[in-house]
């Protein structure tokens, strides 16, 4: 989309002079290059279109040997950063300088710059700040757990960054895809996309125009009547179509805007071809000197008397074929009514502007036209005829059509991305969720380790919880790859006979070490004596963690939290009581809500 000249035309009527003979258009034809003509049309009968289209450039598309440099140089910076803070921390935190250059390097570069930096700061750790520094041997278990944890979390960084990248990959090759060119400009009017095809049109490569105005990019846009119908458009965030001659490049586009919450989407279509034909018939119209407007004059008994080049071009019909019969060649059979009502009106000396109806060409085809007539007098002022000024809207009919499309497709695509939407966002909350309640569990535990105060028997229990969580982590990390069943609300169940009351009393136990740091007593009562029962132990113990952990959590200090495995004629009934101040009644309604 260059520099050009245009002027917009009213779409909503146009100009109808009739004469005796022929009916002419008040226009002075130049040549294609010097043309101003550009339309410029409110979809009728139709909203405006406002879906939001927001497509921001997420990631600066560089070369993977530079995305793998800046992700040793965000691990660099994480290292030099966690070194200038030795005087503070000493071996403390050996890792909390590394998120960021991990989060950093995955969100830029996808998976492989994630799991580098996050190899490259598990190195520097191990070597730098974990005993016995100077090696990267690892003598503390939980040091090594925790060195482990940290790569797993990087891992899950990166492979969620890659994820997210690859889907927008798919949306930009996608907008690539399609043959019409299409821009995004953003409310400061900048370009923040440009397909192939659009580079194309403007001669351009993307390099040059993403990011800049397009203002600044072509100056002589300003004061068009392009900018007019851009920036109604944005402002009164209406659809514009627009038909803008590019003098510079010597092409005709046609343009249409659709604005949103954040800018103006542009559809752009090279109709240079189009418009030469359109001039070619210029010069084929002897009776007129308009557009490829059909004109035909007839008698008040309905037989052609004169039939022009475009009429010819629009019914198939020659001069010769079609003068000197009646007018009802062109008139579909269900359509003859309207002829009827044509003649009385000009009986009467009425004009009739901008009829739309259909007419049939020679080979069978309909055609949408947009009719005007006015009666034919003789030198006494009696009407003695009509001249009808046929013009071919099937174009605009097909554009109209095309929007409708657009806007179905609108429709029926924004409930399915706010769909996949909430199933994003449900999957991230449902991770953090899961993902904080057996870390916690293992740095409860690493703390007592390291502070010395277990015994061998408490110290090999610690070891059986740590490595049972850590099992449940790494189920964790398998459901969270499977993001695709996920998003699709395909959960399933590994059903088998378990032991209910072991499940209670091993979850409960885990928990045991958060609830001893608050002085928290956690009362076991196993009174079911049908204990093996079918079901899923993994997402019975998940039932169980969650219930007893939030129970303290919001238990105060030295509080107590009772839990009862108790039968149920048809299965059993885990109960949890704790000393909390409990739930506010109006929120009672909304405890099995998801993450209230």
């Amino acid at each position: 989309m260059g520099a050009g000249r245009c002027a917009a035309l009213d779409d909503s009527g146009g100009d109808a002079p009739l004469t005796i003979l022929a009916a002419v258009r008040d226009t002075e034809l130049h040549p294609l290059g010097d043309r101003r003509a550009v339309e410029t049309v409110k979809y009728p009968g139709a909203p405006a279109w406002s879906g939001d289209i927001v497509f921001a450039m997420r990631r600066f598309e560089l070369r993977p040997a530079a995305l793998y440099a800046i992700a040793v140089l965000c691990a660099v910076g994480a290292i030099l950063a966690r070194a200038s803070l030795n005087f503070l921390w000493g071996f403390r935190f050996p890792y909390l300088t590394a998120y960021p250059a991990i989060l950093l390097a995955a969100w830029l570069g996808g998976l492989g710059p994630g799991l580098v930096a996050t190899a490259l700061c598990a190195a520097a750790a191990a070597y730098l700040w974990i005993p016995p520094t100077g090696s990267f041997h690892i003598g503390a278990t939980s040091d090594l757990i925790a060195l482990a944890i940290f790569v797993f979390i990087g891992a899950a960084i990166s492979v969620l960054n890659e994820v997210i990248q690859r889907r927008e990959q798919q949306l930009g090759h996608l907008l690539e895809s399609i043959s019409d060119g299409f821009i995004v400009l953003d409310d400061q009017w900048r370009y923040r996309f440009v397909n192939d095809r659009a580079a194309q049109l403007m001669r351009r490569s993307r390099a040059e125009l993403l990011g800049k105005r397009i203002w600044s990019e072509f100056p002589d846009l300003v004061g068009s009547a392009f900018e007019a119908e851009a920036r109604r458009a944005a402002a009164e965030n209406i659809s514009r179509y627009v038909e803008f001659y590019d003098e510079p490049r010597g092409i005709w586009s046609e343009v249409r805007m659709f604005p949103s919450r954040a800018g103006l989407a542009i559809y752009l279509q090279d109709i240079t071809e189009r418009k030469q034909g359109e001039l070619a018939s210029f010069h084929l119209t002897a009776l007129v000197r308009s557009s490829a407007d059909a004109i035909v004059s007839k008698d008040l008994g309905g037989i052609i008397r004169s039939w022009n080049p475009a009429a010819e071009k629009l019914f198939g019909y020659t001069a010769a074929e079609a003068v000197g019969r009646s007018i009802t060649i062109i008139i579909p059979p269900d359509r003859l009514h309207e002829e009827e009502v044509i003649i009385g009106r000009l009986t009467r000396g009425e004009t009739i502007e901008h009829f739309e109806t259909e007419r049939v060409a020679k080979d069978g085809r309909r055609i949408q036209i947009s009719l005007s007539v006015s009666p034919i007098r003789d030198r006494h002022g009696r009407v003695i005829g009509a001249s009808k000024v046929a013009r071919d809207i099937t174009d605009r009919r097909r554009l109209e059509r095309e929007r409708e499309e657009l806007l179905i497709g609108e429709r029926v695509a924004r409930p399915e991305a706010e769909t996949a939407t909430r199933a994003r966002d449900d999957f991230f909350a449902t991770l953090s969720h899961e993902l904080r309640t057996p870390l916690s569990s293992i740095l409860g535990w690493v703390r007592l380790l390291r502070g010395g105060q277990l015994d061998r028997v408490a110290s090999d229990r610690a070891l059986e919880v740590i490595e049972r969580n850590s099992h449940n982590l790494e189920h964790l990390i398998i459901d969270m790859l499977d993001v695709s069943r996920i998003t699709a609300g395909k959960t399933s169940l590994n059903l088998e006979t378990v032991d209910l009351e072991k499940i209670t009393e091993t979850t409960v136990d885990s928990l045991r070490p958060a609830a001893s740091a608050k002085g928290i007593t956690i009362q076991l009562t196993l009174d079911a004596t049908s204990r093996f029962l079918v079901g899923d132990p993994e997402r019975l113990q998940q039932v169980v963690r969650n219930m007893v952990s939030n129970a303290v959590k919001f238990t105060p200090d030295c509080g107590r939290v009772e839990v009862r495995l108790t039968d149920l004629p048809a299965g059993a009934r885990l109960t949890v009581i704790d000393t909390g101040e409990g739930i506010a009644p109006d929120l009672l309604p909304h405890i099995f809500e998801r993450f209230r």
